[in-house]
């Protein structure tokens, strides 16, 4: 599949550099780097009004993404979905709701939890997460249709499956 990041131009030319780095903590689908699946206009809106580089400063960076042992969590398919809630549910339950910012932090930890899960069952690491958002800040509905836009964003958890990064152009 096909990820874009957007990112600001000096983190761009880094990452082309040495490759990209893992984001740690209060993160959507955990510890990752994040792409969107297939859609460069996306990457770069995020860039420019989630953090803020401005669209001089903003690249987007193209990337081959991999499933290096095919070890998928697929949040747009039903039992992954199922899987989470359960997960999700419990550490709501269970967990101080005051050492929670937002929503988006409990889900990190949600999966989180289900990777290092998967890696003590079968030895082997999560490679990415894939999942179906409505974006905070956007205007989702629309009075002709019942079908939302929605953004695809893949999280992808082994570095190894990302290859071939190079500037996005010409959108």
């Amino acid at each position: 599949m096909i990820g874009h990041h957007g990112t600001h131009r000096e983190f761009a030319r880094s990452i082309l550099a040495s490759g990209f780095n893992r984001s740690h903590g209060e993160q959507w689908f955990g510890d990752g780097v994040y792409f969107f699946e297939d859609d460069p206009v996306e990457a770069k809106n995020w860039a420019i009004k989630i953090k803020g580089f401005g669209e001089a400063y903003t690249s987007v960076l193209r990337s081959t993404i991999n499933s290096v042992n095919g070890n998928i969590i697929d949040l747009t398919k039903g039992k992954h979905w199922e899987a989470f809630l359960k997960i999700r549910k419990e550490i709501d339950e269970n967990i101080d709701k005051s050492t929670f910012r937002n929503k988006i932090y409990g889900d990190g930890i949600a999966l989180n939890f289900m990777c290092r899960q998967f890696f003590k069952r079968v030895g082997e690491p999560i490679d990415l997460i894939k999942a179906g958002l409505k974006h905070p800040g956007y205007d989702w509905a629309d009075p002709i249709t019942n079908i939302p836009r929605m953004q695809y964003q893949i999280c992808v958890r082994n570095l190894t499956c990302i290859a071939d990064i190079k500037v996005e152009e010409g959108f």
